[in-house]
């Protein structure tokens, strides 16, 4: 059995379509079809469904798909201990939600290539859930995301810090000058937010619905740093992880203020699946993040991010 043939059937699997796949790994697309069916012939199995341009694993596949990233990721880190004398090459997937990006990719990734200069970074920058579900699907290989504690017999946790979530609104507005922030005082507000499922919003639902926000949103974005420059320029609020306005506060460009009595904590979380096998570049992200993590919390506290 082929480490090509499995290679391409991890990818085809986690794209669902043998034109991005060949793109993909740089092959044509009748040598993917090939590669497919020499596996499909060695396992005694079809592991497609192909239905006019519709491609979906079947059964056999779904059940194959957790062995073959298995045995690909091996031998990717078969390789790199061979070299263990060399700088380590390849390259990484990672997905990072729009905040973390933001405010830590550049820092990260400076001392991510300065660790590993020969590896290459290929970095997806998307919402929570879609970024589980690349994770899921082995599309990325490693995230930092923002959520709720997440199950760690589904995810192998590398990292995990607190992070307070809070109202945004400008110096000069009304509610500037208090120091938390109810639902009454809401009321009458109009909400510039984030999509709808970023899960800080989700977690906040119960308040919102209490006070009937939702013929007030404004906006919706994917984009902290857009939303509170917006914020800092109008009289609306939104809602966001204090990490994300930071710099903004300090410069009096806006305020952020707590929540009362509401559970205000999320956490930005390094994570991998629980059946990656990790290669030492994979293990090199999450700890240069963890460690890029941990110095913003002893320099501002777990008022900001622990």
């Amino acid at each position: 059995m082929e480490i090509r043939n499995l290679q391409t059937f991890v990818m085809a699997a986690s794209l669902l379509n043998f034109t991005q796949t060949a793109r993909e790994l740089g092959y044509s697309q009748s040598n993917i079809s090939m590669q497919i069916q020499q596996l499909e012939e060695e396992v005694g199995a079809k592991l497609f469904d192909r239905i006019g341009r519709s491609v979906s694993l079947t059964q056999q596949g779904q059940d194959l798909l957790p062995y073959a990233q298995q045995i690909v990721s091996l031998s990717e880190q078969m390789g790199n201990a061979l070299k263990e004398d060399e700088e380590l090459a390849g390259s990484i997937r990672i997905g990072l939600c729009q905040s973390v990006f933001d405010v830590f990719f550049e820092t990260g990734f400076s001392v991510f290539h300065e660790r590993f200069p020969k590896v290459r970074v290929d970095a997806v920058v998307d919402n929570t859930a879609n970024l589980l579900s690349m994770l899921q699907k082995n599309v990325i290989d490693a995230a930092c995301l923002i959520d709720r504690q997440l199950p760690q017999n589904d995810w192998k946790i590398h990292a995990e810090f607190p992070v307070r979530i809070g109202i945004v609104v400008n110096p000069s507005h009304r509610l500037a000058c208090l120091q938390e922030i109810s639902a009454e005082d809401l009321r009458e507000e109009s909400f510039v937010l984030m999509e709808e499922s970023a899960p800080y919003n989700l977690m906040l639902y119960p308040m919102f619905h209490d006070i009937n926000i939702e013929d007030r949103i404004k906006l919706r974005l994917e984009n902290c740093g857009m939303a509170a420059r917006l914020i800092a320029a109008c009289d609306s609020v939104t809602l966001l992880p204090e990490y994300a306005v930071r710099e903004m506060a300090a410069e009096g460009q806006v305020r952020f203020i707590p929540l009362k009595d509401y559970e205000q904590l999320m956490h930005v979380q390094i994570l991998t699946h629980r059946n990656k096998v990790l290669t030492p570049q994979i293990t090199g992200f999450a700890d240069t993040f963890a460690e890029i993590l941990d110095t913003s919390h002893k320099k501002h506290g777990t008022v900001q991010l622990a």
